[in-house]
């Protein structure tokens, strides 16, 4: 933290305000459950992708 010069004890208060339990307390409302990060691009992209690229990596000639 010394290299970054930032001392989060004076940001947030003190020592006790630092602790996993405060730190929790401070968001309760907020939401951190895991969602999907899907754009909507078809499911099928990433495996002809590979597909594309197990060809380039054989050169001419094919696979």
């Amino acid at each position: 933290m010394r290299y970054f010069q930032y001392d989060p004890f004076s940001v947030l208060g003190s020592r006790a305000n630092c602790t996993v339990g405060a730190l929790r307390k401070q968001v309760e409302d907020h939401d951190v459950s895991i969602k999907s990060q899907s754009r909507g691009g078809r499911s099928g992209d990433s495996a002809q992708l590979a597909r594309d690229l197990v060809k380039m990596a054989a050169g001419p000639g094919g696979e």
